[in-house]
Order: structure tokens, then sequence, then C-alpha cells
């Protein structure tokens, strides 16, 4: 049986998808507190999809954001680049009013503060 609207979505979503269907599950036999994983209906549930990038899929330029089986999509960049910045996953989702908007998560580096010198204080914290 071939479902043609599972090649519309990307495949990174799909398997995102499945690995928090896995982590429901995995959560509910662990935990007393957690229930039992509960169907989401298409109409009240938040509509949103998260995809992973892979070799440069998921890129911000200054004018928008390109997605997998999207193409580039105009964007608003509130924020300045930094060329170190390495995109790992985007989360797309749409408001009540019918608005998208775009969750982007970056990775850098941060660099480690070495202490040199102990900074004694004869007097008590500031008040």
């Amino acid at each position: 049986m071939i479902y043609l609207y599972l090649k519309e979505v990307d495949s990174l979503a799909l398997a995102n998808v499945q690995m928090n269907l896995q982590r429901a599950f995995r959560n509910c036999f662990r935990s007393r507190h957690c229930r039992f994983p509960v169907f989401k209906s298409a109409k009240r549930s938040r509509r949103s999809y998260t995809t992973n990038n892979q070799k440069g899929t998921v890129a911000v330029y200054d004018c928008g954001i390109r997605l997998p089986k999207a193409g580039v999509v105009k964007a608003v960049i509130p924020w300045k680049l930094d060329p170190e910045w390495k995109v790992k996953s985007a989360t797309v989702s749409q408001d009540a009013d019918g608005k998208y908007y775009a969750s982007v998560l970056f990775e850098f580096e941060t660099v480690p503060v070495s202490v040199t010198e102990n900074i004694s204080c004869t007097r008590g914290p500031p008040r």
C-alpha cells in the first residue's frame, strides 16, 4: 500500500515524529506519573513540524530560510548571522491566526574562560 501524502513531507520530519512517539511510550511505561499517549486531533493540535539539518538542507539567509521540500521561504531575520553558527534544526509552526513562524536551533562553540588569579573580598557582599 502506497501512502502518497508521506512523500509530501521531509523524511527527517517523519523521523522526528517517530522518535517523539517512541519517547512518549518509553516514558509511559517507565513512570507511573505519565499517561498513555493519546491521538491528537488535527483540528485542535498545534500545527508544527521539526526538521533537522543534514548536509545543508536547512540554511538561514538574510532574506529567508531554506527548508527541505519547500525551498527558500521569505522571512524576517531580526539578528545578524554569525558564520561560526551551525544550524541544527528548524521548527515551523502555524498560529491560530494563520501566520507561520520558524524557530531555528543553532550550535556554536563557547570559549572556555580561564581563571588566572583569585580575587578575595575583605568585606561582605554589597547590599
